[in-house]
């Protein structure tokens, strides 16, 4: 899987078979931002952040992290479980 917030890095990944999470990032250029304000596709998983993605790829709650040098990535059966049904 790929989880990014540029559309046409989801398309070349979608183009060799991955599975596509698109992650907002509205201001990753700043407030004017004018490109991938929005999902482009039907990509398999579309959150307004990394927070979101987690919780959608584990079972488990995910609490913001307050910084990132406690931050511990989730895990969790529901992550493999979608992985699995997208290479199926």
């Amino acid at each position: 899987m790929l989880a990014a917030a540029h559309n046409y890095d989801l398309q070349a990944a979608r183009d060799a078979g991955m599975a596509t999470a698109f992650v907002r990032r509205a201001t990753e250029h700043g407030l004017n931002q004018k490109s991938d304000l929005e999902p482009a596709s039907d990509w398999d998983i579309r959150v307004d952040d990394f927070i979101q993605l987690a919780q959608r790829l584990t079972a488990e709650p995910v609490a913001p992290p307050t910084g990132l040098n406690n931050y511990v990535p989730p895990t969790g059966t529901r992550a493999i479980k979608e992985l699995q049904q997208y290479l199926a």
